[in-house]
């Protein structure tokens, strides 16, 4: 794909439709799946982003976190069954670690994806949006990534 579609990219806005999980930052035991399903996500992102910027193409990535979806009951379900606790209970624990203790809607990411795929966003390329309620607790750059990684 990427020798046939990059040469017909310019000026564009790629990654609205990137989206990703927190899952992926750190590995967590019943998350597995969802951390290669976000690497899958986000290493192309970035990857893409530095390969198109001079065509000036953005390439961004939305990295929601506990959306009030269906998808996310059935994950809710599935932790009860796991841990062998009510699904209230893991409601109840989910909510308590972001900051804003409710789950975002998909309103919520939408509204990002929009601004990531309008003109005021014309200087934002190589980002990961996150709309997680706080739940990221902080401010963690690339270059933080990388020292990391290199120490």
């Amino acid at each position: 794909m990427r020798s046939h579609a990059i040469p017909h990219l310019n000026d564009a806005r790629l990654g609205p439709h990137h989206r990703s999980r927190r899952g992926r930052a750190r590995g967590r035991r019943h998350h597995h799946s969802v951390g290669l399903d976000d690497a899958a996500v986000l290493n192309p992102t970035k990857s893409l982003a530095l390969l198109l910027a001079p065509r000036n193409v953005l390439v961004n990535a939305a990295v929601p976190h506990i959306i009030d979806t269906d998808r996310q009951d059935e994950t809710m379900r599935l932790l009860a069954a796991l841990t062998g606790k009510a699904e209230v209970q893991i409601r109840r624990e989910r909510l308590e670690k972001p900051p804003l203790k409710r789950m975002g809607w998909a309103e919520e990411v939408a509204a990002v994806v929009a601004f990531l795929a309008s003109e005021r966003s014309s200087f934002v390329t190589d980002a990961a949006w996150h709309v997680d309620g706080g739940a990221r607790h902080g401010i963690r750059t690339t270059n933080d990534h990388d020292r990391r990684r290199t120490t």
